[in-house]
């Protein structure tokens, strides 16, 4: 092989998310990036076992099973681990090239594409650029790769005679799936047509009137001050241009409302931009700046050029008579009772719907212990109620045991480390838990991509939603920075919440050298708008304070809330049972300290007779 090894490729970053069907098959080798000197960019070669030369990776002698492979490329380095297809067996793959534009959002040639393969394994290439699907079907018969030159994209599928590299970086849930329909389709759609038809398919140009359209409507909406900040000033401008010519008197006039605004620059920076965005960037900033969604710019925009994606109903617009008659007919507050009493009284009666609360803390104050708490407790007390808690954090062995823990309590005298080594009661507490709150309790698996948590909580339907912790949600969009990444993902959960009537709890980390009394808008990390979008917002923090049996005061310092009259919370913590007590449920000793007041644990009050 002539060439340089460069020694840069990386072994699947969450390897278990590869179908274990398909770590089953011994069809792996390992690869690297070679330099070839030729003035063309590095070239993904297969490297022979335990060594720094090309192999023929249709030679069945080169091939090994995946835990060889994951074992060499993590021991040595520098090597990625990649899949051969083979006429032997089912396994097909398809490759998108270039399907993502410049702000990340799908393409919509290689949006349809997704769409059709849904539930088959799909994870992103290594240049971050492209996507690899994987499934079941037929050999493929013509064809193996087609070009879009308009777009600047390529489409390729295989079933032998080729290999897959493996970034492990699902972009979605997915497994090895029969997917014959999604590959009929994709032969019909892009691969048995004639040059012409191709040429036509490969076009696939978005809706320009419409975008065209959208971009006027996001001006409207997109923050004043935005002109006045010269980075989002030239953002909007590359958009507009991006997304058409036509749209210079437009950019023009929003940059008027600058006091400093200059009608003959505006005109010079508009011939020397580049069409490096488009549309996209202006509905990401109209959705962070007004509230608004996306779909709610889009169907604005449809609406003025007469186009009704969906056809208005007949029933009458709602009124505000309307809304009291629901008034009205509500027999309780729209609040979820958790039955600690500190905490509903804060909320007017329980976890507020239609609302999002945050609990922000440094790590190890216990955030995410007090929601698996509120959780259970708010599970318990309503029989009739569903919870999605996303598991971003934790495993799920992990949470498990803490929520054996917590269901146990002080009362069982069961430790978290007891639970984990299944000591003393932990299987019976186990099966109680499950018959009471397990099939009620939804669990939303990693990676958090905000859109898999859309679609659970649309199909599952839950009154109360956990997301723990905010800063491991992904978009589904390639965004510029972690910061508007979180923010976008903010947005979302708040039209989630406001459109299913959530209670939504996000457990958040907290800024480096935050206190209780930090200011709102400076607290939460990686994120400069948390404070706007959440309803309710408090703080946790440590009070030198300890019960006599044990527990720690944490202090939920009340920096928001949308209704009722602010006031600090205090709970006592038992960390080593993950559970918390509101000292108005507790005793007072002799001496003016509290202790909590034992109950027999309800599941074996009968054990206890005689």
């Amino acid at each position: 092989m002539a060439g340089t090894r460069l020694r840069t490729a990386e072994p699947p970053l969450s390897p278990n998310f590869i179908p274990i069907e398909l770590r089953n098959i011994p069809r792996w080798i390992c690869w690297d990036f070679v330099d070839y000197g030729d003035g063309k960019k590095p070239r993904k070669v297969p490297i022979v076992a335990g060594g720094d030369y090309g192999c023929n990776y249709n030679d069945p002698s080169a091939w090994r099973t995946f835990p060889a492979v994951m074992k060499e490329a993590t021991d040595r380095g520098g090597l990625g681990v990649g899949f051969v297809f083979s006429e032997s067996d089912r396994v097909v793959g398809v490759d998108l090239d270039n399907c993502y534009d410049e702000q990340g959002w799908l393409k919509p040639w290689g949006r349809d594409i997704s769409n059709k393969f849904k539930g088959a394994f799909c994870e992103t290439t290594p240049s971050g650029l492209g996507l690899h699907f994987i499934g079941l079907s037929g050999q493929i018969d013509g064809r193996t790769r087609v070009e879009l030159p308009n777009d600047n994209g390529g489409i390729e599928r295989y079933s032998e005679n080729r290999w897959f590299t493996f970034t492990g970086n699902p972009a979605r849930e997915g497994g090895l799936v029969d997917i014959a329909d999604a590959m009929q389709w994709l032969e019909n759609q892009f691969f048995g047509r004639s040059s012409r038809q191709q040429s036509s398919a490969a076009s696939y140009e978005a809706d320009v009137e419409l975008d065209i359209e959208l971009a006027r409507v996001c001006l409207e909406h997109i923050g004043r001050s935005r002109a006045t900040i010269g980075d989002d000033w030239r953002a909007v401008g590359y958009a507009c241009k991006g997304t058409s010519e036509s749209l210079r008197d437009d950019w023009i006039k929003w940059s008027a409302q600058w006091p400093e605004y200059s009608f003959d620059e505006c005109v010079d920076r508009w011939s020397r931009f580049d069409s490096r965005s488009g549309v996209g960037t202006l509905v990401y900033m109209a959705t962070c700046d007004s509230g608004c969604s996306s779909q709610t710019l889009r169907q604005e925009a449809a609406d003025r050029l007469g186009r009704v994606a969906t056809p208005v109903a007949d029933d009458d617009t709602p009124t505000l008579g309307d809304a009291i008659a629901e008034w009205l007919q509500q027999d309780e507050a729209p609040v979820l009772k958790t039955g600690v009493p500190s905490v509903d009284e804060l909320f007017g009666g329980g976890l507020p719907l239609g609302q999002m609360t945050a609990l922000a803390a440094a790590p190890g104050v216990g955030k995410s212990a007090l929601a698996l708490h509120l959780c259970l407790k708010t599970l318990l007390a309503s029989p009739e109620i569903t919870c999605s808690w996303c598991l971003g954090e934790m495993t799920m062995t992990a949470l498990a045991a803490r929520a054996i823990t917590n269901y146990g309590g002080p009362e069982m005298g069961l430790t978290l480390s007891d639970v984990i080594d299944k000591k003393g009661d932990s299987t019976e507490i186990a099966d109680a838990l499950t018959k009471a709150v397990g099939s009620r309790f939804k669990i939303i698996k990693a990676p958090l991509a905000i859109d898999r948590i859309e679609q659970a909580v649309a199909k599952d339907k839950p009154q109360l939603l956990i997301v723990d912790y905010l800063q491991l949600v992904r978009s589904s969009r390639a965004m510029p920075d972690k910061t508007n990444e979180i923010n976008e993902c903010l947005v979302r959960l708040r039209e989630l919440t406001m459109a299913h009537n959530l209670s939504t709890v996000v457990v958040t980390n907290v800024a480096k050298g935050c206190t209780e009394d930090t200011e709102i808008g400076n607290i939460g990390k990686g994120s400069n708008q948390i404070d706007f979008d959440v309803d309710n917002f408090l703080y946790g923090h440590r009070i030198n304070e300890h019960s006599e049996d044990g527990g720690q005061m944490l202090g939920w310092r009340c920096k928001k809330l949308r209704q009722g009259q602010m006031q600090d919370l205090k709970l006592w913590f038992y960390g080593q049972f993950q559970a918390f007590e509101d000292p108005q449920d507790m005793i007072y000793t002799d001496d003016g300290g509290q202790v909590r007041e034992i109950e027999p644990f309800p599941e074996f009050e009968a054990d206890c007779a005689g």
